[in-house]
């Protein structure tokens, strides 16, 4: 058995407290790290590229179009989705502006996809994020501009 010097003094629970001091400060860390470290695709533009007037010209057409299968208020009915709040957000948060334009553009009305104009889809595209609380800028979401259609979708904090 080892001697310990006479001026040291033997803590058998100090191995054990700098473990666990040791373990408290790597989670520390850790969770710094978590919280200070950027987004995925933070780089990315994340501001809104629809237009107010997009937002007006959409609620029309989703009347005319959308709303049989989604529900005036976006609150979705039987097997159509909801197209407003958490459902919604969850599924698009974090996903390029493009994925959200395409799925529209391609699938919707039910039966019809691809039926209205790209202009329209666009203008559906701002409504349902005007909806879910983006807000709109001074320039029209335009569905040919690789740069708006690369923009990850946030909503909110």
């Amino acid at each position: 058995m080892p001697s310990t010097p006479p001026n040291v003094r033997q803590d058998p629970d100090r191995r054990g407290r700098r473990t666990v001091a040791a373990a408290a400060t790597a989670t520390a860390v850790l969770v710094l790290a978590l919280f200070a470290a950027p987004r995925a695709g933070a780089d990315e533009q994340s501001v809104a590229v629809f237009s107010e007037a997009q937002v007006e010209a959409g609620a029309a057409i989703y009347t005319q179009n959308c709303a049989v299968c989604h529900g005036t208020a976006f609150e979705g009915m039987g097997s159509f989705p909801v197209l407003a709040g958490a459902v919604f957000q969850e599924r698009w948060e974090g996903r390029p502006l493009g994925d959200l334009y395409a799925f529209v553009s391609t699938n919707m009305p039910l039966g019809a996809g691809g039926s209205l104009e790209p202009d329209a889809y666009a203008a559906v595209v701002a409504r349902l994020l005007d909806r879910n609380g983006v807000e709109p800028g001074p320039d029209a979401f335009d569905p040919t501009d690789e740069a708006a259609l690369g923009v990850v979708l946030t909503f909110g904090d």
